[in-house]
């Protein structure tokens, strides 16, 4: 997956202190933790993010579901998403990190009925003559499900 990151853009959302402050909006099932514990364990290939984020997204595909979890730091993040991130869905934290939710979050999560989502990330990044784009590619961890993922 292919995302741009601009160097000189003020998005606007929230800053990292104030996300790890929100309450969540939905609620992960085990085998969706279990996946997100195994990369924060593989700290080989995530290490040295100042400001770390989880990024979840979930795609259905007939029968057949795909997560996709990458860690990553959370201002490039929010300066390098590409149009597929223009809305955060949800979001939840695991062991105090915040997780980033996009896609078709009903067969991975739980809605919260009491936490509305906020717009956490701000608007998308322009790139202009004067503010081109950096390539910038986090390394996603996919994996295919058959069965339902919800609680």
């Amino acid at each position: 997956m292919l995302l741009l990151v601009s160097c000189n853009h003020s998005s606007g959302g929230l800053n990292y202190e104030e996300l790890e402050k929100l309450s969540a909006t939905h609620s992960l099932n085990q085998n969706i933790k279990s996946e997100i514990g195994k990369i924060e364990k593989d700290s080989i290939n995530y290490v040295g993010f100042k400001k770390p984020i989880f990024i979840l997204i979930a795609t259905k595909f007939g029968s057949e579901k795909e997560v996709c979890i990458s860690k990553t730091d959370f201002k490039i993040f929010k300066m390098a998403r590409a149009e597929q991130y223009e809305k955060v869905k949800g979001y939840t934290s695991f062991n105090k990190i915040p997780v980033l939710m996009f896609g078709d979050l009903d067969i991975i999560s739980s809605k919260l009925e009491d936490n509305d989502v906020e717009d956490v990330l701000g608007g998308l990044p322009k790139y202009e003559k004067d503010n081109p784009p950096i390539v910038y590619e986090p390394r996603m961890v996919c994996h295919k499900y058959s069965a339902q993922l919800k609680q």
